[in-house]
C-alpha cells in the first residue's frame, strides 16, 4: 500500500506505523502493548515535528495539537481509539 495520499501527501497512520517499526525512533513513539496494536507518544511534540517536516511543512514546526486533528480523523472512522 502507498505511503503517499492521492494527493501525493504522506498518510499518518502509516508514518506512526514505520516510526514504531524504527528503532531509532524510539524517543518519539512506542509500542505500550504492541500484542494490542497500543502505542504512546513518548515526546509528542517533537513527534509533530517530525511528522510536519515529512509533510513538507517547515515555515512554522508543526505542533502536536495540530497533528491530533488528523488522529481525531481516525478516531472517527474505527480505525484508532483512545486508551487510557
Amino acid at each position: 500500500q502507498s505511503r503517499y495520499s492521492k494527493r501525493g501527501e504522506p498518510i499518518l497512520w502509516m508514518f506512526i506505523l514505520d516510526c514504531l517499526e524504527d528503532e531509532n525512533k524510539r524517543h518519539l513513539v512506542e509500542w505500550a502493548r504492541e500484542e494490542m496494536g497500543e502505542f504512546r507518544f513518548v515526546d509528542p511534540e517533537a513527534f509533530a515535528v517530525h511528522w510536519g517536516e515529512q509533510k513538507g511543512e517547515r515555515a512554522t514546526p508543526m505542533r502536536f495539537e495540530f497533528m491530533t486533528r488528523g488522529l481525531r480523523f481516525y478516531y472517527k472512522k474505527g480505525m484508532v481509539e483512545k486508551v487510557r
